[in-house]
């Protein structure tokens, strides 16, 4: 029963990303996934909308793992970590012959904002992805918010970029995110360089003053 359900929730990911939400329906879920249709609606009594919200979890949970796993192997260096994270993301769409869409980006598309109860999930995944790209973009940001506004328009470039590249076939649109993020990132970088070189010399220069 729960390696049923499991396909469920992976078919119906795979085929949401792939032809939307509105374009799928249950049935073929149900045949694709190989469930009986008597576990499958045990398993999920709300029907597609549940069967929505449980591969958007799964989604969610599974790139916040690889956006971890990159600061793992890239987070010393938020340029090359924004180029590899880029870079994987191209290859996998490639891989997929162009067709699959992000999930989150594809139901916000279709169901937000009337459905509440999905924009706040694709909401709640959206923070996170963020909050694990800051600790990486934090060490070339002068500060935790500015982190989180960078976290936040790579999100969104990769967002866009992922529907253009859809559309055009093409790696270019990914590609060019990264450069214009590297850009970014250094003028971020050096910027918080210049202020905490000026807050050490008014520091410096407010000491010298007290002790003359």
């Amino acid at each position: 029963m729960a390696n049923s359900r499991q396909q469920a929730i992976e078919t119906a990911e795979r085929l949401f990303r792939a032809q939307g939400y509105a374009g799928t329906g249950l049935a073929q879920i149900i045949a694709e996934s190989g469930s009986p249709k008597g576990s499958f609606y045990f398993n999920f009594p709300g029907g597609k909308h549940e069967l929505a919200l449980e591969a958007l979890k799964l989604y969610g949970e599974r790139l916040n793992s690889r956006i971890l796993e990159a600061a793992a192997s890239h987070g010393e260096d938020p340029i090359e970590f924004v180029r590899f994270v880029c870079a994987r993301q191209a290859r996998e769409l490639e891989a997929s012959g162009w067709t699959l869409s992000c999930l989150a980006q594809q139901l916000a598309n279709e169901l937000s904002p009337g459905d509440e109860e999905i924009t706040a999930a694709v909401a709640r995944v959206m923070r996170t992805w963020i909050a694990s790209m800051a600790r990486v973009l934090r060490r070339a940001a002068s500060s935790d918010e500015d982190a989180i506004r960078l976290g936040t328009v790579f999100i969104s470039c990769l967002s866009g970029a992922r529907g253009i590249s859809r559309v055009v076939r093409s790696k270019a649109p990914l590609e060019s995110v990264a450069e214009s993020m590297a850009g970014m990132l250094k003028s971020a970088a050096a910027g918080s360089a210049a202020r905490t070189v000026r807050r050490r010399t008014t520091r410096t220069g407010r000491t010298a003053v007290t002790t003359h």
